[in-house]
Order: structure tokens, then sequence, then C-alpha cells
């Protein structure tokens, strides 16, 4: 998978707005921002936006 695009922002619009502060680890790392996984290579790939960054 290559770099994801701003375009899929508005995928994830609602869910990061929807977020409660304090956000823990797994308020990010979980199956409703999860993008990839790869079991052999143990890889998880979250999607993240400089929206969803400035909240942690």
């Amino acid at each position: 998978m290559g770099i994801v695009t701003a375009e899929k922002f508005h995928l994830f619009k609602e869910k990061i707005f929807s977020l409660q502060l304090p956000l823990s680890d797994y308020d990010l790392l979980n199956s409703t921002f999860l993008l990839q996984k790869d079991e052999k290579k143990k890889l998880e790939v979250y999607y993240t936006s400089k929206l969803a960054l400035f909240f942690t």
C-alpha cells in the first residue's frame, strides 16, 4: 500500500470528530481506522490525518 492521500479523509471524518478527549491508543489503533493488516510481516497500517494528530 502506498501513502494514503487526503481523498480518504471523507471516509474517516465523522469517526475522527466523534472521538472523545482525552484519547487513548485504543481510540486510534483499532479496526475503525485499520487500513491494512499483514499477518506475515506483522504489520498494521492505520488511517491518520493532521486533524487526528492534532488531537493526540
